[in-house]
């Protein structure tokens, strides 16, 4: 593995990064309040742009490439949509909340994603026409969520934030299963899980220091 060379640079603040699986494809995301906030999908061999996702109103903090080529886009107002391998809308929750939302995860069957917001609310997307599953308070402090993650077989997922615990939560019964309490001040600021399904790894910031990696 080597280095590669800077090949483009972008006129916005870029927040989301992904490769399709056959590797021909990559893309970009982010913008800023009151700005582009698009999605731009490039050819990996010539760097060309293949076209641009247009329909967020907010920032992009996510965007994934799923097994058949389509893109699931998520912007900082709970907004999740899913395009086409050919740019195309496909469905979108069409949902613009006041207050911010950082977590975000999508199944690896494709079939939901799997959001949490600043108010400390978790959500479950269906991502064949955008409609709401389910929706349930994680924590009765309110506290931000700031990281959420699925499971490789899609059972059960994690959640976490600004109220030192990571909450692991059964996806069939939408019934939390355990909680590691970490204390006051230790923030949760990324989750993902092992491909066997039965360990994650959290990255986990204590005030005033940078964010330190545990499985």
């Amino acid at each position: 593995m080597k280095a590669l060379k800077p090949t483009r640079r972008c006129g916005m603040t870029v927040t989301t990064v992904d490769i399709s699986r056959d590797g021909a494809r990559y893309l970009f995301g982010g913008g800023s309040p009151g700005t582009d906030c698009s999605i731009t999908v490039c050819d990996t061999a010539s760097n060309k742009v293949v076209f641009q996702l247009q329909g967020h109103k907010k920032p992009v903090l996510h965007a994934r490439f799923m097994e058949d080529g389509s893109i699931v886009s998520f912007s900082f107002d709970s907004n999740v949509c899913r395009w086409s391998p050919d740019g195309e809308l496909i469905a979108s929750n069409e949902t613009h909340l006041s207050h911010r939302a950082d977590g975000f995860a999508v199944a690896n069957n494709g079939k939901f994603a799997v959001s949490g917001d600043y108010r400390g609310e978790l959500y479950g997307w269906k991502l064949k026409d955008g409609s709401k599953a389910w929706a349930f308070q994680e924590n009765a402090e309110a506290r931000q969520i700031w990281a959420v993650a699925i499971a490789a077989d899609d059972k059960r997922f994690v959640s976490g934030g600004a109220g030192g615990k990571i909450r692991l939560w059964n996806l069939a019964k939408k019934r939390e299963e355990a909680c590691i309490e970490l204390g006051i001040g230790n923030h949760i600021h990324g989750l993902d899980w092992l491909p066997d399904s039965q360990r994650f790894a959290a990255a986990i910031a204590p005030d005033g220091q940078a964010a330190k990696g545990s499985t």
